[in-house]
C-alpha cells in the first residue's frame, strides 16, 4: 500500500471558513504566554487564518509591519 499523504485542511479562527492554499495562506499565528518568564513557565499554541482575515483584525498602525504588504505590492 502507497503511502499517500492526506490533504490537511485549515480552518480560520476569525471566519470559521477553510483556508485554501495560496501565496501567503494559511497563516499561523502563534500566541505565546509568559513571554518575559523563564522557558520552562512559557507556553505555545498556533492558531490558522486567512492573511485578509488577520489584517482586517489589525489596528491601522500596526498593519505597516506585515511582509505581506511587501509581498502584495511586488
Amino acid at each position: 500500500m502507497e503511502n499517500i499523504p492526506k490533504k490537511t485542511e485549515y480552518q480560520c479562527c476569525f471566519c470559521a471558513k477553510v483556508i485554501e492554499s495560496g501565496r501567503v495562506d494559511p497563516c499561523d499565528l502563534n500566541i505565546l504566554t509568559n513571554s518575559f518568564k523563564a522557558w520552562e513557565q512559557r507556553n505555545n499554541l498556533s492558531f490558522y487564518c486567512h492573511i485578509q482575515c488577520f489584517k482586517s483584525k489589525l489596528h491601522k498602525d500596526c498593519r505597516r509591519y506585515l511582509v505581506v504588504d511587501i509581498l502584495d505590492n511586488e
